[in-house]
């Protein structure tokens, strides 16, 4: 954050430094959460869909030691109970496992937060979306412009016409 001191905000950087300072800067799930669970579910399609003995060891210890990476430490506490009841050891047989694997934890950690749960093919849409280009973004909201714009026309020719109809 960069600060010009002018009257205005001096409070508001004054304070902000006074939080690095004592290392106790609130870092909010609704800021790095989305981020974490896009790279957990990127590492899980990228998951060899034969994976041998060694990769398998390294996604548990990472999967494992993750939620030590978490900010929050009540959340990484939920993630690591989570983890224990539901181990990740059975499904890192193959990409499709643990992909399903990853999507079931997602779930059970956003029933925990009381968010809404995903069907796998939702929350794989909402991954993918992520990589629309935002050209086809504006295109797609031109359409959906378009098509408002001509149900309205139509709407008010209709309108129009009954009106006329009825003098």
């Amino acid at each position: 954050m960069s600060c010009s001191y002018s009257l205005n905000n001096i409070n508001i950087c004054y304070l902000y430094h006074l939080l690095i300072l004592f290392n106790i800067m609130i870092l909010s799930p609704d800021v790095w959460g989305p981020h974490y669970w896009f790279t957990l579910h990127t590492i899980a399609l990228s998951y060899p869909t034969s994976p041998n003995s060694v990769t398998k060891k390294k996604y548990y210890d990472f999967i494992q030691n993750f939620p030590l990476f978490i900010p929050v430490e009540e959340i990484g506490n939920t993630f690591s109970k989570i983890l224990d009841k539901y181990p990740v050891t059975p499904y890192l047989d193959s990409r499709e496992s643990f992909m399903r694997w990853m999507h079931f934890i997602h779930n059970k950690i956003n029933i925990a937060l009381e968010l809404p749960s995903l069907t796998m093919e939702e929350a794989m849409s909402e991954y993918y979306k992520k990589y629309k280009p935002k050209a086809v973004e504006s295109i797609d909201q031109y359409k959906r412009r378009e098509k408002v714009a001509f149900i309205f026309c139509v709407l008010v020719m209709i309108m129009t016409g009954w009106f006329f109809y009825k003098e």
